[in-house]
């Protein structure tokens, strides 16, 4: 049986993007893209719902696709601020997070 990220391997990170952005938008989160203009290593998008915030990370759906050091290391700190950060790199993880 055919898993839904099977659908994605091999694509554009950003056609997993699209699709789980629709997703999340259909589960009432606004969602906007975004970037620190003092360093690189932002988290994708700016996720918010009824007052949860969370930054996105979106990654191919491959074995190899994995955050940047820099953006390991962002991550980092903003999860030690308190900050939800999640890498979303197959559909059925942006299921659980933004359901």
């Amino acid at each position: 049986m055919m898993k839904a990220n099977d659908l994605y391997r091999g694509k554009k990170e950003s056609v997993l993007e699209k699709d789980a952005k629709k997703f999340m938008k259909s589960r009432g989160w606004t969602v906007h893209k975004m970037k620190f203009l003092d360093i690189n290593g932002a988290p994708d998008d700016f996720c918010v719902r009824t007052g949860k915030v969370i930054l996105a990370e979106f990654k191919r759906a491959d074995d190899k696709a994995c955050p940047t050091v820099e953006q390991q290391i962002v991550h980092a700190e903003l999860r030690l601020a308190g900050v939800q950060v999640e890498v979303i790199s197959s559909i059925e993880r942006a299921y659980e997070v933004f359901y």
